[in-house]
Parts: C-alpha cells; structure tokens; sequence
C-alpha cells in the first residue's frame, strides 16, 4: 500500500493528523497538534514522512514503557481497543473521552496517561541516540469510549495545590512554569547531568502533578524536550561531570544500520546536512547554486535563497533558465540582517512551518556576528554548530558558501570544514568547465568529480517572455546570464586539460 492508504488503513477515521520532522517525534509547526486537521485534510497536503495524531477533547492515550507483574495486572483491565508498538517497542492503547471532557495528564504503572498533546503515527519511524525504530500498528479497531475508572485518573476537576507564599509554593503557575524548569535542568547541567538525565527529570516533575495545565497551554513531551535540549548545550561546571557505569552504552543496545542516506546528488549534497562549499572569486559558484536548485525542485522539495552577493531576479532567472520551478524557488528578503547564532531559533521555526527543504547562504562571512576578542575559529564554530544542529532537527539540507585563499585552499580557520559533513570545492581553469570536487566528508566519497559547462543565455522569463536589457553604448541590447549545463563526470584528481580529458565514469549519482 501507499503510505497515504496506510495512514487511511491505521490512523483513526477521525483522528485530527499533522506533519512531524522526519524521523523524529517532533512536530514540523510551531503550534505542533494545535495545527491537526482532519485525515483527509492532512493527505491532501502531506508530501511523506513521520506524522502525530492530536489527543485534545477526543483520546486518551495509555503509553506503556516498561512491564512487570503490576503492569500485566493493570492490563488486564483495559478494554481491547486501537493500538499500536512504539519505536522503542512499548505500547499505545486509544480510547475515546466523552464530549467536552477535560483532564490533565497523569501516570499509570506502566507509563504515561495523556489526554493533552499527541502521539505519533503508526507507519512512522525515529532514529535517536543511534536507534532506529518503527511505530506499527497491532490493532486498527476504532477506540472504544474509556473506561470511567480510567477518565477518573486523568479528570483535571480533581484536587489541586495553591500557592500560598512564596516561602510555600506547591505548584508551578503557568506564567513562570517555562523559566523554573528551565532553572531546575540548568541546575543538574552545571552538575555535569547528560541531556537524556535532564529531560527525564523534567518529565517526572510535570507528572507529579505540581505543574500547572491550563487547558490549551499544557507543557508537552515536545516542550520538555526543548527545554532540556537548551540547557545540555552549556558546558557543565568544573569538576561537575559525572561519570560512571550506568552511562556507558552498550553495542547491544545501538543500531549498526540507521535510516536511509538520502542525496540530492549522491556522495556531494545529502539531505538534512551542513554542507560547505568554497571556491575562487568567478569560478561559478552562483552558477553551480542555480543548477542545486534546479535540483530540489525538480525532486519536489522547496528551496531558499539567502544571499547578498547576488540580486535574487538573477539568481531566480537563472535557476528558471535551467528547469528550476520557481514556485518552489523562495528568497529571505532581509537577508544582510540575518545574523549567526542569534538568528537560528528563529529560522529553525521558520523552515519548520514551511517544510523548507534547502537552504543555500551565499556567503556564510555575512551572517557571521562578530564578539570582541573572538578569533575565527572561536566564530565559526559557534555560528555554524547551530546550523548543523538545526539541518539534523528539521530534515533541511543546509548549503553555506565561503571563499578561497590564493593558495587554493578554503579561507578561513580548519573549523569551516570540520563542522559539516561534506565540503565541496569548486574551480574553474581558464576555457574549461567548472569542475566541483569533494573536499571533505564523513559519507561515502566518490571517486568522480562534477562538470559543469556554461552557456550564455538572455535572462527571460518564461511565463511573460519578457527580456532583460541592458544598455550598452546607448543601445538596448539582451543581458545575458551563464547558464550551466551538466557535463559528463570526471575521474577525480584529473587537473585542467582539454575535453578529451573528461569521461563517464560507472559511478554515476
């Protein structure tokens, strides 16, 4: 079956379905499960990948993670119903809440009960802290209504702590909840407290029930895991880490195979990677960033010019000019007020919501945000671990352009290539083709390079068959663009000759 059938075959016939990141639980829009729709909505807009069904008002989830005696025995009293395994081979049961219930979410022996929030979808899959694993489905019944005794667990109407002083606080109000648990895991970071420790901790807190839920406004797993994920990124304090046997990983435990690699252009642009590409002034390189486009787009993705080095018509034209679809073509229209670190949280949320599938930063210098005293190691590290983080988080491919010295090797310190998995380097020899080359990478390296030829056009749009002029000696004459051509692929370490010296090879991407 197609995923589509699947999702029609699995998810609940009225279950309210939106987009997660691939390969993760975490949601592609800001407002996560707020966004679902109904399954029919969702298919006509859903592309592939994983996807969550919203809980609010409609379910009640049973989340089992772990078993014992106690565990089978609580089982044994729930009814049969939707359910599924999770990617770590847990357990969902589904049930049905009455019309206008409210409740907050609770424990049960086995795990979690939520009522607020959402689960992901059968057929999706996750890939963390090197395992891989699938949610499928065990029982695609429609949910039966919850048992009263089980909507007793879980009713919001129950019993709740009051702050009385602020020498005497029995529970966090939603106005500061965010910033007090972000204080208690900065706390355990400065101990020297793994990301995973932390998040777990978290989780325990908002389920004691000493957090506040307003409806609408509850604390998530999503959000939990944000908030953690914010303060690992410190360094613990000195002498604080904690080492010991219970943090080793054991081979048993790690999935050798992972997910799928997947290429724009096999063993040079992957996805949902930082990916470096620098080269001489003239070479081509603006060139080369129109055919990538060309790329994405003839593949179905999305992709968004960041650049102050070249006007956005031209680079648009051009992309056109080679077979790029321009409704998937998009520009940051501020883009010289774009700057790095500061402006990723935001632009991470941004290529969330739209399902951005490249983003290509011509030249990454621009973006740079300087700090007296900082040397240029110190500031690429900093501005580009963000954006390798962010590629990973939400499934985009992220392309950053930089310079070369005259010596031919990249400007910069050795930290412009360490952070991404792949550099690619781009030259260009008097009369001969642009040739892109793998500089560096940790995937598989190809034993080709890429050619490029260029062929001067009239940049003209298409749809209006308008032409560019410009005038030259007082007379309108056709701008022209170069516009590039692949040529065939060379064996790699082959320097400037002539034509004859380029050839297919068997590796073709």
């Amino acid at each position: 079956m197609t995923p589509e059938q699947l999702i029609r075959a699995q998810a609940p016939h009225d279950a309210r379905l939106f987009a997660l990141v691939p390969w993760t639980k975490r949601p592609r829009s800001e407002h996560a499960h707020l966004d679902a729709v109904d399954r029919e909505s969702f298919l006509a807009l859903w592309v592939s990948g994983n996807y969550g069904i919203a809980l609010d008002g409609q379910y009640l989830l049973v989340d089992k993670d772990r078993d014992d005696e106690v565990v089978q025995a609580f089982e044994a009293r729930l009814p049969e119903t939707w359910m599924q395994t999770t990617w770590k081979r847990g357990t969902h049961r589904l049930y049905r809440v009455p019309r206008g219930f409210v409740g907050r979410n609770g424990r049960w022996p086995g795990g979690e009960l939520k009522v607020n929030g959402y689960l992901v979808g059968p057929g999706s899959s996750v890939h963390a802290d090197g395992l891989v694993g699938t949610y499928e489905i065990i029982s695609s019944a429609d949910p039966v209504e919850a048992p009263d005794w089980l909507l007793d667990m879980v009713r919001a109407d129950a019993p709740r702590a009051t702050l009385t002083s602020a020498a005497d606080i029995d529970v966090m109000l939603d106005g500061t909840r965010d910033n007090e648990l972000a204080s208690i895991g900065g706390f355990m970071r400065h101990k020297g407290y793994s990301e995973t420790f932390i998040c777990a901790a978290l989780a325990g807190i908002v389920d004691s029930g000493v957090v506040e839920q307003t409806p609408g406004r509850e604390i998530r797993s999503v959000d939990i895991e944000r908030i953690a994920h914010s303060v690992a990124r410190y360094t613990p304090g000195p002498g604080d880490v904690r080492i010991g046997a219970a943090d080793w990983i054991c081979g048993s435990n790690v999935a050798i195979v992972g997910p799928p690699v997947d290429w724009w252009v096999r063993g040079f642009l992957p996805h949902n990677e930082l990916i470096g590409i620098f080269g001489g002034k003239g070479v081509g390189k603006s060139s080369f960033a129109s055919w990538i486009a060309t790329q994405v787009t003839k593949a179905g993705g999305s992709f968004l010019f960041v650049g102050v080095e070249e006007p956005f018509p031209r680079f648009l034209g051009r992309s056109v000019l080679c077979g790029g679809d321009r409704s998937r073509i998009f520009s940051y229209g501020q883009a010289s007020q774009l700057m790095l670190p500061k402006a990723v949280p935001e632009l991470r949320e941004a290529v969330r919501t739209a399902g951005t599938s490249f983003v290509y930063f011509d030249s990454i210098y621009t973006h740079f945000e300087r700090i007296q005293g900082e040397n240029m190691a110190e500031r690429a590290r900093r501005c580009l671990g963000p954006l390798a983080e962010m590629a990973q988080d939400t499934g985009c491919t992220i392309a950053t352009v930089f310079h070369e010295r005259r010596d031919g090797d990249y400007l910069g310190s050795t930290e412009m290539i360490n952070v991404g998995r792949v550099t690619l380097h781009a030259e260009r020899a008097e009369n001969q083709p642009l040739v892109v080359s793998v500089h560096t990478t940790n995937l598989w390296e190809p034993a080709f390079e890429l050619t490029f030829y260029a062929e001067e056009k009239a940049l003209r749009d298409p749809d209006t068959d308008e032409i560019q002029y410009e005038r030259v000696d007082g007379e309108l004459v056709p701008m022209t663009v170069r516009v590039p051509t692949r040529g065939p692929d060379r064996k790699k370490g082959i320097r400037a000759g002539n034509v004859a010296d380029f050839e297919d090879t068997d590796d073709e991407p």
